[in-house]
């Protein structure tokens, strides 16, 4: 799970791009390829359950 504190970001989970920003939670599933292109100062948490 990727909780963004700060900023906006560009997420690509598999094929579909999202826009996230401050109070965004993404879940992401186990061997999703995925990529996240900061748009601004960035801080983000990756939470492992």
């Amino acid at each position: 799970m990727l909780v963004f504190v700060e900023g906006e970001a560009e997420v690509v989970l598999g094929e579909d791009r999202h826009q996230a920003q401050a109070g965004t939670w993404v879940h992401m599933p186990p061997h999703l390829p995925h990529s996240i292109t900061a748009q601004t100062r960035l801080v983000l948490l990756l939470v492992l359950l």
